[in-house]
């Protein structure tokens, strides 16, 4: 009361993390929204932590947009080549870049790759560097 140590024990502060996985993200996103009114409204203390939505089925996505990007790649190269009275012949190289999973109105790169956990609805992005032959 006056300023002083003491030993006296006066609360005690607890804490516990834990995560919730769903597949429906809608479902996600209510669930917070009650969360969150019920803290306001009924408890007090607690805290959560911004929602993460993860995408974990890139695989054949990243596959099915790495053709899709060589076959722009090559369309692209043809009027290239057109444009300069040439045509292209065979592939001589491809390399894939880094993908891109952003905001679908997010205009963000980055030469590491991003992975954006904000967004539910996301866009995937790859890169691809192909060379080809003229003749």
């Amino acid at each position: 009361a006056h300023g002083n140590l003491s030993s006296e024990i006066e609360g005690y502060d607890a804490s516990r993390d834990f995560s919730v996985y769903f597949r429906q993200t809608e479902k996600a996103a209510t669930l917070i929204t009650n969360l969150e009114k019920l803290m306001t409204e009924q408890v007090g203390g607690l805290s959560l932590r911004r929602i993460e939505y993860l995408c974990n089925e890139l695989g054949g996505m990243k596959a099915n947009l790495l053709e899709e990007a060589m076959k722009d790649a090559r369309v692209r190269a043809d009027k290239m080549a057109a444009t300069g009275g040439r045509k292209i012949g065979g592939l001589v190289s491809a390399q894939q870049g880094v993908f891109q999973l952003t905001d679908p109105n997010s205009t963000e790169i980055s030469a590491t790759g991003i992975l954006d956990t904000d967004s539910r609805i996301k866009s995937l992005k790859a890169t691809v560097t192909a060379q080809y032959w003229l003749r």
